[in-house]
């Protein structure tokens, strides 16, 4: 079997909802909705041509999931996913050829492989100190081991984390949190003014994953009493990663003092996949 030609591979239809005025010229754009795309492969059958329909049937069925790969000139991939639809087709004919159409309900094409970027930053301790300042200076003596034991990181509180997305339009992400000691309120925050944040306590190893995808926006979390109903954000959406450069920082509270900030407590990454047209 050999692909002799491709269609709808790139480029989307997009449907406007608009309103009008009769004082107004034109028209008032209030919402743009993407339609899904349809990806139709047409293959052209080798002889003997009962053997290569028998071929084709025994892999590509109808409803079943599937997924196209394309490998960029970077050697990095991107993918989309859709339903495998098979039209009719003329049997017997030596002039036979075979489509199949993958009917993509979201239709941007993402990366492969997700992208991960950890909000928290550790900074590296990691050393062996020496047992006193003038051994140090005479770089002379064994290794120390102070009784309180040997920092080998600790959390930039401060840290924030710039992520460019270069896709087409705005992508969902998985936030994931992890508390290291007893916070309340944990927030995620976009450029100082969107935010989504979870209404509850966590405990030391208390974890909470949130999905921003749209269509598959959840809560999980190893707490049976933190879900949905937990959830406040800015605006009329879940936080996004919008196009261009995002700048993220994380924020937590002390339960005894909820005006303070205890941003060292809390450990926050972020999992996304870029979309494209």
């Amino acid at each position: 079997m050999t692909i002799t030609a491709i269609e709808g591979l790139h480029g989307v239809d997009n449907e406007f909802s608009s309103s009008t005025s009769p004082y107004v010229d034109g028209d008032v754009v209030n919402h743009i909705r993407t339609n899904p795309r349809t990806i139709t492969l047409t293959y052209a059958l080798k002889t003997p041509i009962e053997a290569s329909l028998s071929y084709f049937n025994s892999i590509v069925k109808s409803k079943q999931k599937a997924k196209l790969v394309e490998t960029r000139e970077d050697g990095s991939k991107i993918e989309i996913e859709g339903i495998v639809t098979v039209p009719t087709y003329t049997r017997l004919s030596e002039q036979v050829a075979i489509q199949i159409q993958l009917y993509c309900s979201e239709p941007y094409w993402k990366d492969a492989l997700t992208v991960v970027a950890d909000v928290s930053t550790i900074i590296d301790m990691h050393y062996f100190p020496y047992e006193n300042e003038a051994k140090l200076l005479a770089n002379d003596g064994g290794l120390a081991f102070p009784e309180r034991g040997i920092p080998l990181g600790e959390l930039d509180v401060n840290s924030r984390k710039i992520i460019t997305n270069e896709g087409d339009v705005a992508t969902g992400m998985i936030v994931q949190m992890v508390a290291l000691d007893t916070i309340i309120n944990p927030n995620i925050t976009r450029d100082n003014y969107n935010w989504i944040e979870v209404k509850t306590t966590m405990n030391p190893n208390d974890w909470i994953e949130i999905s921003t995808v749209r269509g598959n926006k959840y809560v999980k979390s190893n707490r049976k009493d933190i879900g949905l109903a937990n959830i406040v954000y800015s605006g009329n959406d879940w936080l996004q990663i919008e196009t261009g450069s995002n700048e993220f920082y994380g924020i937590a509270r002390d339960p005894l003092n909820p005006d303070q900030l205890k941003n060292s407590a809390i450990y926050f990454s972020i999992f996304y996949k870029r979309k494209w047209q």
